[in-house]
C-alpha cells in the first residue's frame, strides 16, 4: 500500500515538472512585436519616409523631434530668403523712346521691366475771358459792350469747349494774365482767368529683380525718381 503511494507521488512530480518545464519554452516575448516596429518607424523616419505610417510620438526622443521641427523652420526661411525680390519705379519720362533710350543706357535686362503710362495735364497758358453767353445774340451784346469799352482786340469762341467765350488774350504765365484782367476789372469789366490744359502722356517703369539695388547706381535726370514700389 505504501508503495503505492510513493508511486503516485512521484508520477504527480514528474508531471508538475514536466508542465512546469513546458510553459517556460513556449512562452511567447512581450512586446517583441511592439519593438520591432518601433525600429522600423525610426529608420523609416531618418530617412525621410512618412506615408502610411502611424509614429508615436511618446516612443520618440524629444529631442529627435524639436531637431525635426527645428531644420523645417530653418528650410522654410531659406527659401523665403531666395524667393524675395525688389521692385523699383523709375521716372517719369515724357515719352516712350526716351524710356527705351534709359534702359539701353542702365543695361537693363527687358524681361525684368513693366511699362507703365499715365495720362497728365500739361498747364500750356491763361486765358483772359469774358464770360460765357448762353445764345449767340447774348454773345453779341456783349461783344457791343466790349466795344463801347474802348475794346477792339478780342475773339468770340462760335464752338467747341468754350463756345460762347470771347477771349481777350492768352498769356504763358498767370502773372501776366492777371496784369490785363485787372486793367479791365478797373474798367468795369468782369473778365476772368482760366488756365489751358494739354494732355499728354507720362511714362514709368518697375523693374522686378531679385538683389537689391541702391539709388545711386542708376542715372536719373530732371525730376526722374527712383523708388521702391511699395513707398510710391
Amino acid at each position: 500500500m505504501k508503495t503505492f503511494f510513493f508511486l503516485v507521488l512521484l508520477i504527480n512530480i514528474i508531471f508538475f515538472l514536466w508542465e512546469y518545464k513546458a510553459v517556460k519554452t513556449h512562452s511567447p516575448l512581450v512586446g517583441q512585436e511592439s519593438v520591432t516596429k518601433q525600429i522600423l518607424l525610426l529608420s523609416e523616419l531618418s530617412e525621410g519616409g512618412s506615408e502610411g505610417i502611424i509614429v508615436d510620438n511618446k516612443s520618440a526622443p524629444p529631442d529627435m523631434l524639436l531637431n525635426n521641427k527645428s531644420s523645417f523652420k530653418e528650410e522654410q526661411s531659406n527659401t523665403q530668403i531666395e524667393n524675395k525680390s525688389y521692385c523699383y519705379q523709375v521716372g517719369p519720362f515724357l515719352s516712350e523712346s526716351l524710356l527705351d533710350d534709359w534702359v539701353v543706357k542702365n543695361k537693363v535686362d527687358i524681361n525684368l521691366l513693366t511699362k507703365v503710362s499715365e495720362k497728365s495735364k500739361k498747364v500750356t497758358g491763361f486765358l483772359v475771358y469774358y464770360p460765357q453767353a448762353n445764345t449767340f445774340q447774348q454773345a453779341k451784346k456783349h461783344i457791343q459792350l466790349l466795344e463801347n469799352k474802348g475794346v477792339t482786340d478780342f475773339w468770340l469762341f462760335r464752338k467747341g469747349e468754350l463756345k460762347g467765350i470771347i477771349s481777350l488774350g492768352l498769356f504763358a504765365t498767370k502773372k501776366r494774365a492777371v496784369v490785363l484782367q485787372n486793367k479791365f476789372l478797373n474798367s468795369g469789366l468782369n473778365v476772368k482767368i482760366m488756365p489751358r490744359y494739354r494732355e499728354e502722356s507720362i511714362w514709368y517703369i518697375n523693374i522686378l529683380t531679385d538683389k537689391q539695388v541702391l539709388a545711386d547706381k542708376v542715372k536719373l535726370s530732371g525730376k526722374q525718381s527712383f523708388l521702391s514700389c511699395d513707398n510710391k
